[in-house]
């Protein structure tokens, strides 16, 4: 049985808009084995959250092969990716995604009703993963009257309540201050050993960074270093250049026409 969560060989990731091609990953290798929380970090723009969606099926890769516990996503219909998300994987987004009509419990039973479990079940097993967050006194709360910290700490009771074998991480302190965002981390820390699930997330904070096993910094749409918290860092390669802008075509800017342009008549200097 191989020890893997998480295999990508060769992933590129193009978007097209009109004549424009922007290159959003270009030909990325991972593996990362199974309990293992990796981090992904690099400047706005570089690739992570896209990384991120097309390691976790979300969006499809240009080229390239995600396998996750040795299931070719390629290989996978819609349906079938759909169902592999429901039951092995969670998801923990930096603005909480919460339905804002929906109390706290209700909003973490989610998942499970929608997988058919009975309304009953779903219910004791949403109000016992709340209780293990601490947030067994706001259960009946909606999102609105919880603080940012509450917010988030339903946000990982719902990715957790379906036993994934896998967490995906996209700036999940982002919007919490230091303090805040330190409990989250250790809260982070005692669910993932006590439920030996596997954590990719993405970040800007090194902080958050520092409590992976691994950093992988990226920079236009490639790894370009690798780090081991208190080990140091290793520099991958030398990262592209980003894909030059469309040039416009001088032939068909707008140029204003002078007999319309209000000029703003600048008086004379005085005499001396």
């Amino acid at each position: 049985m191989t020890e893997l969560m998480v295999e990508a060989t060769n992933i590129h990731k193009i978007y097209k808009t009109g004549k424009v091609e922007v290159n959003a990953l270009r030909g990325v290798d991972l593996t990362v084995r199974k309990g293992d929380m990796i981090a992904i970090m690099g400047p706005s723009g570089c690739g992570k959250t896209t990384l991120l969606n097309c390691l976790s099926g979300l969006d499809d890769v240009t080229d390239g092969i995600v396998k996750i516990e040795e299931n070719n996503l390629a290989q996978m219909s819609d349906n079938e990716k759909t169902e592999h998300r429901a039951k092995r994987m969670g998801f923990i987004f930096q603005f909480y995604n919460l339905l804002p009509v929906l109390t706290a419990v209700e909003n973490v039973e989610m998942p499970l009703l929608v997988s058919g479990i009975p309304a009953k079940e779903a219910r004791q097993q949403a109000i016992e993963i709340l209780e293990t967050v601490g947030l067994g006194n706001v259960m009946e709360s909606k999102p609105g009257a919880l603080s940012g910290g509450e917010r988030q700490r339903t946000t990982i009771a719902r990715a957790l309540i379906a036993k994934p074998a896998i967490i995906w991480g996209d700036e999940l302190t982002g919007d919490l201050d230091d303090e805040t965002a330190t409990g989250i981390m250790d809260l982070v820390a005692r669910l993932r050993k006590e439920t030996q699930a596997t954590f990719v997330i993405v970040t800007h904070n090194l902080e958050v960074g520092k409590r992976a096993d691994k950093i992988l910094y990226m920079r236009s749409g490639k790894f370009v270093a690798t780090e081991v918290p208190g080990q140091g860092r290793v520099q991958i390669e030398t990262a592209p250049e980003p894909d030059a802008t469309e040039i416009p075509n001088p032939d068909t800017v707008e140029v204003p026409n002078p007999d319309t342009v209000e000029v703003q008549e600048i008086p004379a200097p005085p005499p001396e």
